[in-house]
């Protein structure tokens, strides 16, 4: 389970105008291109970690970021999490053995990369514009939505310990073959049972 901050978002591509007799009608935009989504990412990622500075969360060095103490302090589950999600690592399991940490706040980036056609990520920062559901498209559309509003975690995989501890029932074994497929955190921890 990893402390990944996102937005899921329903826009239109196009604008409402008043016609001369007042009535609404539809203008599409022009097609969108995938470096236009990485200009929206670059400006989108500057103004988070610039949001997340004033208010004391991290701090803003020049090649890295920091978590701010206060964090571990009040709750250092959270703040390992939170680590975990900044410098790209998983907080457990055998992905935190193998992933290399990403650093969010590096000013030598090269730009945001291309990684299909509408996504793009860059310093640990992604944006997905490519899922759509056409007007007309109505079961697209419910797909869509339902994705959208799902909750982040199912409730019937949660399970509380007599300790204390959460235990989250994973969809599936980790990768190298550990087929517990749980993870549980608490007490100031984070770690398989």
């Amino acid at each position: 389970m990893k402390l990944n901050p996102h937005l899921h978002v329903i826009l239109v591509d196009g604008v409402y105008v008043p016609d001369p007799d007042g009535m609404p009608t539809f203008r599409a935009l022009p097609r969108l291109a995938t470096d236009e989504v990485g200009d929206v990412l670059q400006v989108a990622r500057v103004r988070i970690l610039r949001y997340l500075a004033r208010r004391g969360v991290v701090h803003l060095l020049p090649e890295t970021l920091e978590i701010n103490d206060e964090l571990a302090s009040r709750d250092p589950v959270l703040a390992q999490l939170a680590a975990a999600a900044v410098s790209g690592l998983p907080p457990a399991g055998p992905e935190l053995r193998c992933r290399p940490a990403v650093q969010l706040a590096r000013t030598d980036s090269a730009g945001p990369t291309p990684m299909g056609t509408l996504v793009v990520q860059e310093l640990g920062f992604n944006l997905h514009a490519a899922s759509v559901a056409g007007a007309e498209d109505q079961p697209a559309r419910a797909r869509l939505l339902r994705y959208v509003l799902r909750p982040p975690l199912a409730k019937e995989r949660l399970t509380l310990l007599p300790d204390n501890r959460v235990r989250l029932e994973l969809k599936w074994p980790f990768r190298d073959g550990d087929g517990r497929g749980e993870a549980a955190w608490g007490r100031g921890r984070a770690g398989r049972p």
